[in-house]
């Protein structure tokens, strides 16, 4: 079952969230993780399309959570705009599933350099 979760992320600002991951049902946690994906992008195509085992420093899990993290190193073609992104995880069983998906939206900084 995938929750609907919107976020607003801000240039300059760290990005990352965690993700408690459940059964079909919603309520049972998984037994526990055999893979994880992230996956940002608009309709032209994926901007950031990360597997557990390729990125394991920026998606990651432990038990039943999942943690994301985009270092700004990461961010090449990222601009201020709406994007789509989902995460799907293969649980210790071999299920696999959406756990989170949603728009993300990339805003401007709060701040702006001085000239």
């Amino acid at each position: 079952m995938s929750r609907w979760q919107p976020q607003v992320w801000r240039i300059g600002e760290d990005w990352a969230f965690e993700v408690d991951c459940f059964k079909a049902d919603g309520v049972t946690p998984v037994s526990g993780i055999n893979e994880a994906r992230f996956r940002m992008g608009t309709e032209e195509g994926d901007v950031i399309d990360w597997t557990s085992g390729t990125n394991p420093s920026t998606l990651y899990f432990t038990g039943t959570r999942v943690t994301v993290v985009v270092p700004r190193s990461a961010r090449a073609g990222v601009v201020n705009d709406v994007y789509d992104y989902v995460l799907q995880i293969v649980d210790s069983d071999g299920v696999a599933s959406d756990q989170l998906h949603g728009p993300i939206t990339v805003q401007g900084s709060l701040f702006t350099e001085a000239a």
